[in-house]
């Protein structure tokens, strides 16, 4: 667990962040180093959550969960609360685009859409256009099937 304020270094969200790499490094093989830089360790966040989720459903043995599926699914949801918490939006945004890929691809193509909704929005408010159009061809997607 890690608590904001808690300490000196609580209030410092890259020293966070580095303790969090550290972590998904240790446990997922992770081989690239932990960035230095703000902007880096940002980018660096969301894609290595993302390889965590892909690691945890390509082996639950990982202690992930009971099942693939539900591993990535929590992973994704902790890179929302975090991203939340950072304020980093794209990452939000992407966060919930993966957990609706997740939903439709369990068959729940209606709990899926107002979340992949929001994510594009949320990119295309903020300026994000490439990852805005990727999250519109997955609305595109999901509205087919409930067709």
């Amino acid at each position: 667990m890690h608590f904001i304020g808690a300490s000196p270094y609580g209030a410092d969200w890259a020293a966070m962040l580095r303790r969090i790499l550290g972590k998904l490094k240790r446990r997922f093989g992770i081989e690239q180093e932990i960035p230095d830089q703000p902007d880096d360790l940002r980018a660096a966040f969301g894609n290595w959550l993302h390889m965590a989720a892909a690691r945890c459903a390509e082996s639950p043995s990982r202690g992930c969960g009971k099942g693939e599926l539900d591993g990535a699914m929590r992973f994704h949801q902790e890179e929302e609360r975090i991203c939340r918490e950072v304020g980093y939006v794209q990452g939000i945004a992407i966060s919930l685009a993966n957990q609706a890929v997740l939903l439709a691809s369990r068959n729940r193509p209606q709990q899926a859409l107002p979340l992949v909704e929001h994510a594009y929005r949320l990119a295309r408010d903020h300026g994000y256009a490439a990852p805005a159009e990727q999250i519109k061809s997955i609305i595109g997607a999901i509205r087919r099937v409930l067709r």
